[in-house]
């Protein structure tokens, strides 16, 4: 006797389901750091935001992880659950604690060279580095792709003006249609006019709002090629064993407690 068609369909959602669970979990808190040194360029951290989930952040993030070490400079990785804006006050707050914590501790080591932080943020990714800022984090540079804050964004104003984030870079085109609803700014660009602007550098494409996901390799090498191009007095901190060690557990903490 052949099993019934809802019971066949209710078993291949179930397995279905099953299948995709250990896939999801993995993703949620993306791939383990490699068993190497912290990178010791003059910039860097750079903080990594993925957008929605389900954007399978770590597709893109690991890349730009990839890409950026391979250049010498530290990236963090910053998993969470954010739906469409919702819910980028907690990650935004881990960000910023985490920066506390590592300036008040970099500045109790003997290296000379500056804290010069940089963050990449896609589609909702740009609110949690936007967010962050607000909540105190300083930033060298900021890149913002495919975002959803408004062309006139009052919050990102406040932030260039205050100096929490010094450089905006912001990718918009006008076929990302994701965010046209927002009068987003990775649609129209970014506008703040009066001294703000100075800081924001709008750089078009034509690219959907996927460019992570399927342009990636010319995304990521622009960014992290110029961020390997700023000069500067590389990093001796994580020559000490405490701060070194601090700074790796505290970096998986933020990968994986969320």
């Amino acid at each position: 006797m052949s099993p019934s068609p809802v019971r066949s369909r209710r078993a291949r959602i179930v397995f279905a389901l099953a299948l995709s669970l250990p896939l999801a979990l993995a993703g949620c808190c993306g791939p383990e750091y490699p068993d190497a040194p912290p990178g010791d360029h003059p910039v860097g951290p750079v903080f990594l935001c993925h957008g929605s989930w389900p954007d399978f952040p770590y597709w893109w993030t690991d890349d730009m992880a990839e890409a950026l070490r391979a250049r010498g400079i530290e990236a963090v990785l910053v998993p969470y659950f954010v739906l469409s804006g919702i819910g980028t006050g907690a990650p935004a707050e881990r960000i910023a604690a985490f920066e506390a914590k590592l300036r008040w501790r970099h500045a109790r080591t003997e290296c000379r060279a500056p804290l010069r932080l940089a963050a990449v943020g896609y589609s909702s990714g740009t609110d949690v580095v936007l967010e962050s800022a607000l909540a105190g984090a300083v930033y060298e540079r900021v890149y913002f792709g495919g975002s959803p804050l408004a062309l006139w964004n009052q919050d990102v104003e406040r932030a260039l003006v205050r100096g929490r984030i010094k450089r905006l870079v912001n990718y918009f085109s006008p076929f990302d249609g994701l965010v046209w609803i927002t009068l987003g700014s990775g649609v129209y660009g970014y506008h703040a006019g009066g001294s703000a602007q100075h800081h924001v550098d709008n750089r078009v494409h034509f690219w959907l709002h996927v460019t992570p996901l399927f342009r990636r390799d010319t995304y990521l090498e622009e960014v992290s090629g110029e961020l390997a191009a700023c000069a500067g007095l590389r990093h001796t901190c994580y020559d000490d064993a405490d701060y070194r060690a601090w700074y790796v557990a505290a970096r998986e903490r933020l990968r994986t407690d969320w």
